[in-house]
């Protein structure tokens, strides 16, 4: 098995998924209605749209079980001409602002307005919600921005 690294790398603009091309440059925590964001998935790439709502609630019935989760919703970009905001295997991806480079969310999947199969919404938990939910008293969580790569097995 090969080595793997902590890196503050994501894929962008690389020539395949193997090669983390642009640099995560810290944290945003401003949201609007509007604003441009990306993430970058496993699956479909990078794929980008406008954020439409800062406080979707998305509700699962799963069973008898009922849960929501408090979500962002972003709407795809059609001129990019990707039909598919997102496709299985994009989950957990970073949402960040394309030009600042800041992670602002953590994708966790997508809803097609028709039903259908090819998603043209993404929805994503905001990343200070994914600290807050990880950091304890004692160790807060916290994103990884430093140059070196950390080797771990």
């Amino acid at each position: 098995m090969s080595p793997r690294y902590v890196t503050n790398y994501f894929y962008w603009h690389a020539e395949d998924n193997d090669d983390y091309d642009k640099r995560i440059e810290g944290i945003g925590t401003y949201y609007y209605s509007g604003m441009y964001l990306c993430k970058s998935g496993n699956t479909t790439g990078v794929t980008c749209g406008y954020l439409e709502s800062t406080s979707y609630k998305y509700v699962d019935y799963a069973g008898d079980q009922y849960g929501s989760q408090k979500l962002l919703k972003i709407n795809n970009d059609n001129n990019t001409g990707i039909l598919n905001y997102s496709s299985g295997g994009d989950s957990g991806a970073i949402v960040f602002d394309p030009y600042a480079f800041l992670i602002y969310g953590i994708h966790s999947g997508g809803e097609s307005p028709d039903g259908s199969t090819n998603p043209t919404y993404g929805l994503f938990t905001k990343i200070t919600d994914v600290m807050n939910m990880y950091s304890t008293p004692s160790a807060s969580f916290s994103i990884y921005i430093s140059d070196t790569n950390v080797r771990f097995d």
